[in-house]
């Protein structure tokens, strides 16, 4: 596989895991509503979450570098908030992170090549 092969790669699992985590808090946001139960940290302002987690994915889609840093920053916030409160973290966040930061040094990298020359 060559460097722009896994730079996209690197990219679309980025924009992907962000979209799937939307998605994911999305579907206990609606079971939190539909029940009247909360899920942890789950309730239904977790809906401005989603609404932030789609238009980052979509930003980092778009190959925005502004977009995939406002997500990590604001994975690495939401952590260190879970951590400070008690709350376990989850296997999949820290592997959604992973992506998150991958995606970041793709992009910066996809734009140092595009900015290049032919």
């Amino acid at each position: 596989m060559n460097k722009s092969n896994k730079t996209d790669s690197n990219i679309r699992n980025a924009w992907m895991a962000a979209a799937i985590s939307s998605i994911i808090t999305l579907a206990l946001v609606i079971v939190s509503i539909c029940t009247g139960k909360s899920f942890g940290e789950i309730d239904p302002f977790n809906v401005i979450d989603v609404i932030i987690l789609s238009t980052l994915a979509f930003g980092i889609y778009k190959r925005s570098r502004i977009c995939i840093i406002i997500l990590v920053l604001y994975s690495l916030l939401n952590e260190g908030y879970v951590m400070t409160h008690g709350i376990t973290v989850s296997p999949l966040r820290i592997i959604f992170l992973y992506f998150y930061i991958m995606g970041l040094w793709s992009i910066f990298k996809y734009h140092k090549i595009k900015s290049q020359p032919l």
